[in-house]
């Protein structure tokens, strides 16, 4: 099958028509309705588009898989590379105490400034890596700064229970319940505040 035949069948199975499936993905009524006649074909980064738009992964459009897994690589490597470099900006920034700013702010500059470098460097467009560049690293760093925020014992937990199967996992979940039932266990003060680069504003 083309492209444009795997953007008809996954289309129809969704009970979509071609204009609605137009305003999910951003793409003209009349450009669909090209690429499922085979009369024009879309790029790599539209063809992502399309399958944000219907939820299912982009190599579902293609009988060849090699290209779109190639793509899909330097994607994730290229936003993997741009966290660590965040993060690494704003640690140092409550390093040097400047005043914490909403997230969403922090990703939108950070995005902007290094977004073509980031495309260039990774061999992809701009349009797509900024497609995933601000959820990614918003997602990512929240995971970051609310893992930051335990304690050393409850990380060594978080880290044993990587090990443990999923059976194990809920017997460990049983004995924290019963446990958190004890007075002598129960938390007398206050949990510990975020630091600085923790308190940030996180606006979704």
């Amino acid at each position: 099958m083309t492209i444009g035949e795997h953007i008809r069948d996954q289309r129809l199975r969704q009970g979509l028509t071609q204009r609605e499936l137009g305003e999910r993905a951003g793409i003209a009524e009349p450009t669909i309705r090209r690429y499922e006649l085979g009369k024009l074909n879309p790029k790599i980064e539209t063809v992502e588009k399309i399958a944000k738009a219907l939820g299912v992964p982009t190599i579902a459009f293609y009988d060849d898989p090699y290209p779109i897994r190639s793509l899909e690589l330097r994607k994730e490597s290229a936003l993997a590379d741009m966290f660590s470099v965040f993060i690494t900006k704003l640690k140092l920034a409550a390093f040097y105490q400047n005043p914490p700013r909403p997230l969403n702010e922090e990703v939108d500059e950070f995005v902007s400034a290094t977004i073509p470098w980031y495309a260039k460097t990774y061999g992809i467009s701009k349009n797509l890596l900024q497609m995933y560049a601000h959820d990614y690293l918003c997602e990512r760093s929240i995971e970051y700064i609310s893992f930051c925020s335990i304690t050393p014992t409850a990380k060594r937990i978080l880290e044993l229970l990587q090990s443990v199967n999923e059976e194990g996992q809920l017997v460990v979940e049983q004995c924290a319940k019963d446990i958190s039932k004890l007075q002598k266990y129960q938390r007398t003060n206050p949990a510990p505040e975020y630091s600085q680069t923790e308190k940030m504003d996180v606006k979704q």
